[in-house]
């Protein structure tokens, strides 16, 4: 579609609920597409995504708290759904946009649905359509469904429990039809592309993080897109643990933090799929990854692209800690994290640092130090609270950044030398890097209390720190840091 889009076949489109100059691959063909489209329509819950940003008309649709109608989920059960908030501003749902738009298209008849319960009736009426059995979905019985019933709906699994346990199959002979599948060749390597680029997703993030990525709780797992690559590797290429490095593709190029990691497979390297252009300039991973797809199913091939790594040197590095999302100069590298009470960013370029482009008005205190090649730069409201806080580098060695970016939200902001400092008066224990975003658990936590009580299960460390005890996401990684933590020997009594 996105050809057609590109080489003028199709005028018009119309994106409902996905955000392609994202989640597509090969991304800036995507772009070029909607750039070059004659008329742009976007459907979606966020006013602003990389997506919305080729739009000619937005339309806000209502997201899932707010919806009326059924839901299937993928065990086959329909449930209804209702909303358990007021639809914001002008929001609709996508039913009711569509139907307007057609009706203003002059199809009024086609499009006559009074609510939820009318698309329901429809959609149930299709599943029976030249069906007679021949399909295991056919929810015709209900294409009659009163107002009442569809509003006391309770969740009904389609196809009973296991639809094809009697082993027959909704095909012509009955009979299930499995597609063969034959491991391509490997291509010849390419001199200039040596690597093996995967791309996945993390624990804590959702596609393209338009929402998620809000969420300050959610932001803490990876604050930033890591390009993770074996020791061996990283050596050969020049690249080092922390530092930065850009990915190039026959497609296109993205830069990404790099972490070093013995896990990772020799001859690939690993990035993620969810940052955009609104929360940095670097991360684009489905930048890279070309347009092939597999040849029956057309899912296309996100995990296998020839890649080249070269290690970038920045001039200079910095984080900046602000209230309000920094509005950034062009630079080399920057991305935005959410925290409690405002944003993480973390800078890096070459040259000049524009300064007063990065901070906002107020009473500004700073200390320099010229030895270490460090500026700290600590900016007050006109309360006296902290509006923002920059550290930066040009040799030295930049302070963690847990304790400074909680200050945002720190009862006692009178103190703004400590912040300068980079700790508190009064130190207190160093939780590390949040594992367990439920109950905000950090690895030092972890690794103490496995030290401390000699714990050797998951089930122990979350016994002691409720740690991987609600939605279990970050068990793998408790059970890493169990087999990394050296426990006491047992006594032996003589």
């Amino acid at each position: 579609m996105f050809r057609a889009v590109h080489d003028g076949s199709i005028k018009a489109i119309w994106i409902m609920a996905t955000n392609p100059a994202v989640s597509m691959p090969d991304a800036g063909f995507v772009r070029e597409a909607l750039e070059k489209c004659d008329f742009v329509v976007v459907s979606d819950v966020m006013a602003n995504t990389d997506t919305t940003a080729f739009a000619d008309v937005k339309f806000p649709a209502l997201a899932w708290g707010e919806k009326d109608g059924t839901v299937t989920n993928s065990e086959r059960v329909i449930s209804r759904q209702r909303p358990i908030f007021e639809a914001p501003g002008e929001a609709k749902a996508d039913w009711r946009i569509i139907q307007q738009v057609a009706r203003r298209m002059g199809h009024r008849a086609a499009f006559n649905s009074a609510g939820p319960v009318d698309i329901f009736r429809e959609y149930a009426a299709q599943t029976g359509f030249r069906n007679g059995g021949k399909r295991a979905l056919d929810l015709s019985q209900w294409s009659a469904i009163s107002d009442r019933e569809y509003d006391d709906w309770k969740p009904w699994q389609w196809g009973g429990r296991s639809p094809f346990a009697n082993g027959t199959y909704s095909t012509a002979d009955q009979r299930a039809q499995l597609v063969a599948v034959e491991i391509p060749q490997p291509k010849n390597i390419d001199p200039d592309y040596p690597l093996q680029l995967n791309s996945g997703r993390y624990r804590d993030q959702w596609h393209t993080m338009t929402r998620t990525g809000l969420s300050p709780r959610l932001s803490q797992h990876r604050r930033e897109p890591l390009l993770e690559i074996h020791p061996v590797d990283a050596v050969s290429l020049g690249v080092i643990d922390g530092g930065l490095a850009r990915v190039r593709t026959a497609q296109g190029t993205s830069i990404f933090r790099v972490a070093v990691f013995d896990a990772q497979r020799k001859g690939q390297i690993f990035a993620p799929m969810h940052w955009t252009d609104q929360h940095g300039n670097a991360g684009r991973l489905n930048l890279l990854p070309d347009q092939s797809a597999d040849p029956v199913s057309g899912q296309p091939a996100f995990k296998n692209s020839a890649a080249d790594v070269e290690a970038i040197l920045p001039e200079w590095r910095a984080f900046l800690v602000s209230r309000a999302r920094a509005i950034l100069p062009p630079i080399l590298y920057w991305t935005s994290a959410r925290i409690a009470g405002g944003w993480l960013t973390e800078l890096a370029g070459t040259g000049a640092v524009d300064v007063e482009a990065m901070l906002p008005e107020g009473e500004r205190l700073e200390a320099v130090d010229l030895k270490q090649g460090m500026r700290r730069i600590a900016v007050r409201d006109d309360i006296g609270e902290i509006a923002a806080a920059l550290f930066l580098t040009r040799s030295g060695v930049l302070p963690k950044r847990d304790w400074i970016a909680s200050q945002l939200v720190s009862q006692d902001q009178s103190d703004a030398s400590a912040i300068l400092a980079a700790r508190p008066t009064v130190a207190g224990p160093d939780k590390g890097p949040i594992v367990c975003v439920c109950f905000n658990v950090g690895s030092n936590q972890i690794c103490s209390a496995i030290s401390e009580h000699c714990l050797t299960s998951v089930e122990d460390v979350g016994g002691a720190l409720n740690a991987g005890t609600n939605c279990g996401s970050c068990r793998s990684e408790i059970a890493g840091l169990l087999a990394a933590t050296k426990r006491p020997e047992p006594e032996v009594a003589e």
